[in-house]
């Protein structure tokens, strides 16, 4: 059942086209997820599908019965209705009915000696009862609490005023009043914003077994990864959807933008081809002979009509980003003893942590537990109530602050680059700065003016810059786009220093980190590898409890341990094929592209070359949905 149709949607702001000409179907049950760079229309698009902007053209329909539920980036005011009550208006229809259930018990006992007005009575209270129980009215009080406890809003708040919540807790309280809505399309616009770890694992879990379509715009690649059975790039106002996560998207559109800049580059040698015959007619036409310079005017005619292939997006306006340390330092980079911190009370106590060269380690642990406060001790902006760190011999240390606490809001872009680094001419700065996207009269606006993804590349670049051996990363992937993600997750890959970051972003630690370092309660555990290594063992650690605490006898235990064996070996197996789908769906990709580029010159082909590229080209297309179908499967399974 198709639950949304788009129908060429279009939408400008001044002589800005943010749509143009945008279709989709969104089938029942589907999840789509919608990525893009900032700007591309993503909530714009959202906010047309559910009513609340309208297009300059095209058409938005869906079925009689379903109705649109959208989750907003920001969400404001809040009025004087506690969080409870405000959970509790999602009920009032079990509610009202379970005000006419005590009404009609109360009749039904006054009129007991009334036998037929009795029975009356009795049907009502049935049809009532049997309403009450469809609305969800014997477990709207435990359904309640078990979303805001899952989305990280304790009993503690219950009694609050909405309007006296942070900005985070109304987001996550209109995501929970939003899912016990249940409405037939969810519309969520980057709903991990304000989780944590564990709320966001929470709602992963939760909208698994939603039913009814949903559409997530997020930069969480992870949550993508885990949820989306489809994935949309708005790229040019146009919207690109391919079948599976993101790591298939991903994929997908590696492959595509190769295959574009080689057209591209393709297109510019012929370009240049032709241009050179034209000046050698001319050469030749000027040395004797009429002939040749009508055939420069005819090859600059045939020139003008020749088709350009764009260069691809990508291509000049992805961040160029490149870490290197000044100095090589030691083996011991960073050593930190029984270090403590306390403001109103402890925070944490007995910390221990020891960097080598070259480590990669994600800092974790739940809102609030102290971990920017840790990386903010290392790099000396604040002194521990007790312990000490320790640096290594010619260790540098280059700091990335989250809130950007270190530009100067009143610099200009060029002012802040100056004051950091003094000994560079502006045309050495503005070089820097336009490898960061910083371009023309971008350089003169003020850094309070800047957005966040503007602030996150500036404070990169003065990170790079400052080549320090040590890097201390907080939630640096916050407010970058998704190629500017890629562009610092590959620099940090061939980055030859070490690394310290705190991170919510999972597919972001899973790429980075070789060590995952999770604060808990007031310590601080160790873990080797990325994030699924952490998992992993996390998960083995739950089920390594000892058999008197599981209740199983021995046979039991011991045909447990097979069963997760062979659940183990499939697994492997899964991955293994995931790996070999992967191989050949980029294959029947590229002989795709192939063919498409033979059809698109159909004058070319004879009738039965035409037909026989037309049939493959179907039967490749029909391998690739039913390889990608494969591929899905058995990516849930690895």
């Amino acid at each position: 059942m198709t639950s949304l149709t788009l129908k060429n949607i279009s939408k400008s702001f001044g002589a800005d086209i943010i749509l143009n000409d945008v279709s989709l179907s969104i089938q029942d049950n589907m999840r789509l997820g919608i990525v893009g760079k900032n700007g591309a229309g993503k909530t714009t698009l959202l906010r047309i599908v559910c009513g609340e902007l309208s297009s300059d053209a095209g058409t938005v329909s869906m079925p009689q019965g379903i109705r649109p539920g959208y989750l907003r980036q920001e969400v404001e005011g809040g009025g004087d209705a506690t969080v409870w009550e405000t959970m509790l208006a999602v009920f009032d229809q079990a509610l009202s009915l379970e005000k006419r259930m005590r009404a009609l018990e109360h009749d039904m006992e006054d009129a007991s000696a009334d036998k037929a007005k009795w029975h009356s009575m009795s049907h009502e209270y049935e049809r009532v009862t049997k309403a009450f129980e469809e609305a969800g009215g014997y477990g709207y009080k435990s359904a309640i609490g078990g979303v805001l406890k899952g989305l990280g809003l304790g009993e503690d708040v219950y009694g609050r005023a909405v309007g006296t919540l942070s900005g985070g807790q109304k987001s996550r309280l209109m995501l929970a009043r939003l899912l016990l809505e249940r409405p037939g399309l969810l519309l969520l616009d980057e709903p991990t914003n304000h989780l944590d770890t564990d709320a966001t694992q929470w709602l992963e879990s939760y909208l698994k077994t939603w039913r009814g379509a949903v559409i997530i715009v997020s930069h969480d690649r992870w949550f993508l990864d885990q949820l989306c059975t489809h994935v949309g790039e708005l790229s040019r106002g146009a919207i690109d959807i391919c079948a599976g996560n993101y790591t298939a998207f991903a994929m997908k559109r590696q492959e595509k933008r190769r295959l574009q800049e080689k057209a591209f580059e393709h297109n510019q040698r012929e370009i240049s081809r032709q241009k050179k015959v034209v000046e050698q007619y001319y050469a030749w036409g000027r040395s004797g002979g009429g002939k040749n310079f009508i055939k420069a005017k005819a090859r600059e005619r045939m020139l003008e009509k020749m088709e350009r292939v764009d260069r691809p997006e990508s291509e000049g306006r992805a961040m160029s980003l490149r870490l290197n340390a000044a100095r090589r330092g030691g083996n011991d980079v960073l050593m930190a003893e029984n270090l403590a911190m306390a403001f109103d009370g402890p925070l944490f106590s007995g910390l221990y942590l020891h960097l080598v060269k070259g480590d990669r380690a994600a800092l974790v642990g739940p809102n609030g537990i102290g971990k920017t406060t840790l990386l903010k001790i290392i790099a000396s902006r604040l002194k521990p109530t007790d312990g000490k760190v320790i640096l290594g011999k010619d260790v540098e240390i280059s700091y990335y602050d989250q809130l950007q606490e270190t530009l100067g809001r009143d610099n200009t872009v060029l002012e802040e680059m100056r004051g950091a680094f003094p000994n560079l001419t502006d045309g050495e700065l503005r070089r820097s700065l336009a490898a960061f996207l910083f371009c023309g009269d971008d350089v003169f606006k003020k850094v309070s003016a800047l957005s966040g993804g503007e602030k996150g590349r500036l404070s990169l670049l003065k990170m790079m810059m400052g080549q320090g051996n040590l890097l201390l990363l907080d939630e640096p992937t916050n407010h970058l786009d998704m190629d500017s993600r890629e562009a610092l997750e590959d620099a940090l890959c061939d980055f030859d220093g070490t690394v310290l970051f705190v991170s919510h972003d999972r597919y972001f630690i899973n790429k980075i980190a070789c060590r995952v370092l999770e604060m808990k309660g007031q310590s601080l555990t160790q873990y080797d590898g990325n994030w699924s290594d952490y998992i992993a063992q996390l998960e083995k650690q739950k089920t390594a409890q000892p058999d008197a605490d599981t209740g199983l006898t021995k046979t039991a235990a011991a045909k447990q341990k097979r069963a997760e064996k062979e659940q183990e070996e499939r697994r492997k197996e899964a991955k293994k094929r995931v790996a070999e789908l992967e191989a050949e769906i980029m294959l029947m990709e590229t002989r795709l592209a192939e063919i498409e580029s033979q059809l698109a010159d159909p004058s070319a082909l004879d009738e039965k070359a035409l037909c026989a590229f037309s049939e493959e080209h179907e039967s490749v297309r029909r391998q690739i949905d039913e390889a990608m179908q494969a591929w899905e499967e058995a990516h849930t399974m690895a």
